[in-house]
Parts: C-alpha cells; structure tokens; sequence
C-alpha cells in the first residue's frame, strides 16, 4: 500500500482494475456491507440481551442513520445498470442475469427462514417472487425488503431506457429522480420509507427507483466526463483536489452514519453525499480514497457483499441462540461482542457466496457463452 501512495504522489498509478472491474467500487460495496450488518447488529437484535449494557445503547443511538447506507447499493445498481444497457444486452437477457444473480441467494435465505426459524409460507412465496415491499405484498419491512423493488425496477428501468430515444435519457431519469425522492421525503418529513401510501402508491418501489435512476445518471454523467478527459486533469493538482473532496465526503458520511453526526430533517443530504463519493470512485480520477479502496483484499471481498447482505438476518437468529446468550460476555465485552457477531455475519454470507452464488453465476456464464 505504501508503493501505491508514493506511485500516487508521481502520478503513476490508477485505481487498481481487473478485467475492466474498478476496484475501488468493490472495496466500497464489501465495506458498505459490514457497515450495514452492524447498523442492523444493534437495532433490534442484539440490545435484547445485553442486560441495558449504556454503550450498545449509545453505539445505537450513533448509528441511527445507517441504513440510508441501502441508498448507496441502490446507486451502485443503477450505475451498473446503466453500463449493461451500453453492453447491448437485450431485455431477455437482462432479465435473466438479474434472477441468475438476485434469486439463489434469495431463495437459499427464504428456505433456511421457512424451515428453522418460522417464516411464513405465504410470506415466503412473495419473497420468491420478488414481491416484498412492492405494494403487493403486506409486508414492506425486514432486511431484504429492496430486493424486490430492485428487480422489478431494474427490470422497469432498463426497458425505458431501450425505448426511449437515448437523447430523452437524461431528462427522463432525472425526472424519475426527482419523483421518487420528492415523494418520499415530503411524505416522511424528510425521511425514506417503504410504506404503501395513499392505499396504492408503494414508496419502497418509488424510492429504488429514484435511486437507480440516479446511478443511471452518474454512469452518464461520468461517460460524458470520460468522453473529453484530457491528459492535463490527470496532474497532481487534480489528483491533489480529488483526494480532498474523497476524504472530506467519506469522514463525512462515517460521522453521520456511524458516529452520531447531528442529523439533517431531510435525509437526501446523504444521497447527494454517496452521489459526490461514487462519482469519484466510479470515474478515472486517482483520489487517494480511491487507492486504498482499491487495495486487492477490497476488491476481492467486494463479491461477497451481496451474499452478505442477504445472510445477515440468518446469521443473527444464529447469533442469537449462540454467543448473545453468553450474558456476561455480552455485557462485559461490548466491542469485541460487536466486532465477533459482525465477523460471523461476514463469514456466513463469504460461505454463501461459495455454496451458493458463485456456483450459479459461473454456471450460468460458462453455459451462457458456450450458447454464444
């Protein structure tokens, strides 16, 4: 790492890319995910059994806005999104790629819940079918609950894209942009919910939306960018300045998720913030936020944050009949309770993504181009 920040300092290196995969991007996803999982640690799971514990309590309270760390994930889907749509993808094909990567996951999940900690079978059904959250479905919350709003918006989104004249794209998302997002944040004071409003209108579908349409914008955005660079931007007093907005976004972002920044009433100061730091990992730019989020155990991780993601809950009812019982532990060992219930959480979805996702995508893309 040290041979990387003096490459940076003359100009040498770029984000670290493998087989045109940015590095920095996948760096940020995995960490996003631990970051979630331990937002999700400490608000209606753990803080049950550790005896009134004050600093759980505390560390809560800190991190109480953490889960707008969803929106991120939700730009990151409409960045890539948009660049499937440039790859020429038909929509069968997209169609498929988003259940081949969306649905092993989701339904090993749905069958563990369903057979050893008491989800409901009707429930599960509309699990299975992406329907949770969507206004069809009654049940908009719990972990997994933008899954299906991002399937059937991805899916909704990339057919836009394919029918409307490419000149219109632009307009076009930035006004789903704007409705998603006005929508929600007027309905909830401020706030991104996921409720059904008005007996019809589902926000979680209008937030994922707003969210995808958003990333769509960034790829666009940073295709233009890209489009006119020039060698000159590429000189340390660009770099100099990339570094300083990344490093001033990301402390800010940490502060108000994690470390109990006051609070904006209006949450969307978040999602401009993720908007600004995407904008910058996801572009040619060599900020140094970029360079460590680059760093190749990062980026590798980055693969499993989907599996992550979904194996969270799964690992709690675990973590729940297992080390939360150790009451004394527990209470005695905040930090290190916290940091072992979130490295078991990490390693049960790493064993997912083994048993489970990474078979089905390899399979289904060995099978994909020998059909080609």
């Amino acid at each position: 790492m040290l041979a990387k920040i003096t490459a940076w300092l003359k100009g040498q290196v770029c984000p670290s890319r493998d087989k045109g995969r940015n590095g920095s991007v996948d760096g940020l996803r995995f960490l996003f995910s631990v970051a979630i999982v331990y937002f999700h640690i400490l608000h209606s799971n753990i803080i049950s059994y550790s005896g009134g514990q004050q600093l759980y309590l505390t560390l809560q309270e800190m991190s109480d806005s953490a889960g707008l760390i969803v929106e991120a994930f939700l730009i990151l889907g409409g960045y890539f999104l948009y660049h499937s749509y440039q790859s020429g993808k038909s929509m069968e094909q997209f169609a498929v790629n988003r259940v081949v990567r969306l649905w092993p996951v989701l339904a090993f999940y749905t069958i563990i819940m369903l057979a050893f900690f008491g989800l409901d079978a009707y429930t599960a059904v509309f699990d299975l079918l992406f329907l949770r959250a969507t206004g069809i479905s009654l049940d908009s919350h719990g972990i997994i609950w933008y899954i299906g709003p991002f399937f059937w918006c991805s899916l909704l989104l990339y057919a836009l894209l394919r029918l409307v004249q490419p000149r219109w794209h632009g307009l076009m998302l930035a006004i789903l942009t704007y409705v998603g997002y006005v929508m929600n944040v007027n309905l909830y004071s401020g706030g991104l919910g996921r409720d059904v409003a008005y007996g019809f209108v589902s926000m979680a579908m209008l937030r994922v939306l707003a969210g995808l349409s958003l990333g769509c914008l960034l790829a666009m955005l940073l295709r233009h960018q890209q489009a006119k660079m020039t060698a000159s931007v590429q000189d340390f007093r660009w770099r100099a300045v990339q570094s300083v907005v990344e490093i001033g976004l990301s402390v800010f972002l940490v502060a108000y998720l994690l470390l109990g920044l006051p609070q904006s009433q209006n949450q969307l100061i978040v999602v401009i913030a993720f908007f600004l730091l995407l904008y910058c990992v996801c572009g040619e730019g060599n900020g140094l936020v970029s360079i460590l989020l680059g760093n190749p155990l990062l980026a590798k991780l980055g693969k499993y944050s989907y599996s992550i993601y979904v194996m969270q809950q799964i690992s709690f009812y675990i973590l729940m009949r297992a080390l939360w019982l150790q009451s004394d532990f527990v209470y005695d060992h905040t930090y290190w309770c916290i940091a072992a219930s979130v490295l078991f959480s990490v390693l049960v979805g790493v064993l997912t993504y083994h048993l489970v996702e990474g078979p089905v995508v390899k399979w289904w893309y060995q099978k994909h181009r020998k059909n080609a």
